[in-house]
């Protein structure tokens, strides 16, 4: 039996979890909302940075977000996109790489400020770029 990367339930995938070439960035809230809606989910803590898509207010299930099994544990969280982004900062979206043993497939977003870094869950709802 060989090692399998994708079975190391301790570190999490490369290229930020996202299927190669995958990703796709909006500046404006929306032409996301547009184009993808306005339902959204976390599983885990709201001090984490990445939501998953709900495509018609529906949540992927747990195998398509390529999470560990330690997650399963995790509340799950339902969030709405309030129709607001400051100035500057950009809505990432990907499609979910395979990992972990699971299928992936799901849609992750990430909220980036105009520093390019991940905005925590917890402060976009602060902001009202969520609710």
């Amino acid at each position: 039996m060989s090692y399998d990367p994708r079975l190391n339930w301790n570190r999490y995938p490369p290229n930020l979890g996202a299927v190669p070439g995958s990703r796709v960035q909006y500046t404006s809230i929306e032409a996301f909302m547009r184009d993808y809606g306005r339902h959204l989910d976390r599983i885990g803590s709201p001090r984490g940075h990445y939501l998953t898509l709900r495509p018609d207010g529906i949540s992927p299930n747990f195998e398509s977000r390529s999470l560990p099994v330690t997650s399963l544990k995790d509340r799950l969280h339902v969030y709405e996109l309030a129709g607001f982004l400051p100035e500057g900062w950009i809505v990432e979206i990907n499609e979910v790489a395979p990992y972990f043993g699971r299928n992936g497939g799901s849609l992750q977003v990430l909220v980036r400020n105009e520093r390019g870094a991940g905005v925590p869950v917890e402060q976009l709802v602060d902001i009202g770029v969520i609710e």
